[in-house]
């Protein structure tokens, strides 16, 4: 009996201490937690500085991206005046063919005609 009432007094003990949440483990948890958030924010913090460069930085960084810019439109305008040429050549060639047409139909008619007043004036 006694080793029952030794077990029932050290459960009821035990159950008292860990309703307490002001414990060690708790605390020593509490701490923990704190330091965790504590390296958490001297962390963004010096991540923060590193991503903040200087004006110089800062400088060379638009003109790295101006010029990449640069580059990029030039790169379509070019692409843009080559489809351009080709379709300017399409229709120079088109107007070309028709005129070179045309000055045949032109030059037949007056061979035609010089033939007929050659014709005329034989008889």
């Amino acid at each position: 009996m006694n080793n029952l009432r030794l077990v029932l007094i050290s459960i009821l003990l035990f159950a008292a201490g860990c309703g307490n949440k002001d414990g060690n483990a708790e605390k020593a948890g509490a701490a923990i937690d704190d330091a965790v958030e504590t390296v958490q924010e001297k962390a963004s913090e010096v991540a923060d500085q590193l991503d903040n460069d200087g004006p110089m930085e800062n400088a060379g960084e638009a003109v790295d991206e101006a010029v990449s810019n640069a580059k990029e439109s030039t790169s379509e305008a070019m692409s843009k005046v080559k489809e351009a040429s080709k379709d300017v050549m399409d229709d120079a060639r088109t107007s070309a063919n028709e005129i070179s047409d045309k000055l045949k139909q032109q030059a037949a008619e007056a061979k035609r005609k010089t033939q007929e007043a050659l014709n005329k004036e034989k008889d």
